[in-house]
């Protein structure tokens, strides 16, 4: 029983040196004030008897964090700074062999505390607080902080049974809201781990069967694009024979170089002044004439040949395919660059680049908490505390007896 409770109480000094390696702080006000120190100056600590009514001892190590987190001085909480866990302290009283985490207060730049389970039992928690790096003020710092302690738990509006019950469970139902709230953000930044692949698989899957169905489209669409082609070309020949097998077009064709003729002979008068510009006038008309009539030839000619409305029929569908053709190239090229291949050996540099942009929400910290759960997380903390003040009836503070030191043998 001796090495054992001689192994206990070693416990807080192999804290204080564990947790200084740990630190590494090289801060000019501790190394000064270690300086200064007497060589074996006892570590200062305060005893925190925390009085709580049918207290569960499976909640230690909550109800320490939170404590702890009270006891913090305000200007290390301004720097953003949290709790930092490790190590064992004894818990349960006498001969218990339970064991929690212990807890580090930061008390100013340099300096921490560490608070350790005591005591346990069904109506009370016994806290050790100990400062860790010797400070003249120690014991001062460590008032401070017990007296932050006793305004958090402590020091409330006092409150009926009634109205405290009423408030108590306003508080659990504003946690079971935000942990059930928290719990659906971890559920679904879970998924978010295997989601990503299986979101990626499926659109090369389908990336993959569009551009096969694309290709095969565009191949059909070629070949039919040709096959109009070359049956407007064959139209288009057998019109123009039978245009210039017509002996009345070719007739009134001949009509319009007379008819140019005429005008320039015209002009010719005009600049020597033996003719009007009326004249002139009036020859110009006749061109006019001359060319409508060969145009309404031509159209009654081309309506009178059976394939004058297949040709026509043709070059909508012509281009038609065309547009067609045209939209589809140019949604297979977005396929092929913007979506990632089967053939790991198609993809250079550049089209991983834009792949990395298109996908990089799917992959990078996939699984990881959004900023939202750590304000949950933070409010959650919160109503704790609320709860653990409603339940705290008193917070008393001694001066816990120092730790004994093992005497060191030459």
């Amino acid at each position: 029983m001796a090495d054992v409770k001689l192994a206990v109480l070693m416990t807080p000094l192999a804290l204080c040196f564990a947790v200084a390696c740990v630190r590494g702080q090289t801060n000019p006000a501790a190394d000064a004030a270690s300086a200064t120190a007497p060589a074996r100056q006892e570590p200062v600590s305060l005893a925190l008897e925390i009085a709580i009514p049918d207290y569960a001892a499976g909640s230690v190590e909550s109800t320490m964090a939170m404590i702890g987190n009270a006891a913090i001085s305000p200007e290390m909480t301004a720097g953003g700074k949290v709790l930092g866990y490790g190590g064992f302290g004894r818990a349960g009283g006498q001969g218990s062999q339970g064991k929690y985490p212990f807890v580090i207060v930061p008390l100013i730049e340099g300096f921490d505390a560490s608070l350790t389970a005591e005591d346990v039992r069904r109506d009370k928690l016994t806290l050790r607080l100990m400062i860790i790096q010797p400070h003249p003020q120690g014991k001062q710092l460590l008032d401070a902080a017990a007296k932050r302690v006793v305004t958090a738990f402590v020091e409330q509006p006092p409150l009926a049974n009634d109205a405290r019950d009423k408030r108590m469970k306003e508080v659990l139902e504003q946690m079971a809201a935000v942990e059930d709230n928290m719990n659906l953000l971890e559920a679904i930044a879970k998924n978010n781990r295997t989601i990503g692949p299986e979101i990626l698989k499926e659109r090369m899957k389908t990336a993959e069967l569009e551009k096969q169905r694309l290709e095969m489209d565009l191949t059909a669409l070629r070949v039919r694009r040709n096959a109009i082609a070359r049956q407007l070309e064959e139209g288009t020949k057998d019109v123009n024979e039978a245009l210039a097998g017509d002996e009345v077009l070719q007739q009134l064709r001949e009509i319009i170089p007379l008819r140019e003729k005429e005008v320039e002979r015209v002009q010719k008068m005009i600049d020597q002044g033996s003719a009007s510009k009326e004249e002139l006038t009036g020859f110009r008309e006749k061109i006019v004439e001359a060319r409508i009539r060969v145009a309404e030839r031509e159209a009654a000619l081309r309506q009178g040949n059976n394939r004058a409305g297949l040709l026509e029929r043709l070059n909508d569908e012509l281009a038609t395919t065309m547009i067609n053709q045209a939209e589809m190239e140019v949604r297979l090229a977005l396929l092929r660059e913007q979506q990632p291949s089967i053939d790991v050996t198609q993809i250079d540099e550049e089209k991983l680049t834009r792949l990395s942009d298109q996908y990089r929400g799917l992959f990078r910290e996939s699984g990881a908490l959004p900023p939202l759960y750590h304000q949950m997380d933070k409010r959650l903390d919160g109503l704790k505390q609320q709860r653990l003040a409603l339940l705290v009836d008193d917070v008393k503070v001694t001066d816990a007896p120092p730790v004994a030191r093992p005497e060191m043998k030459e």
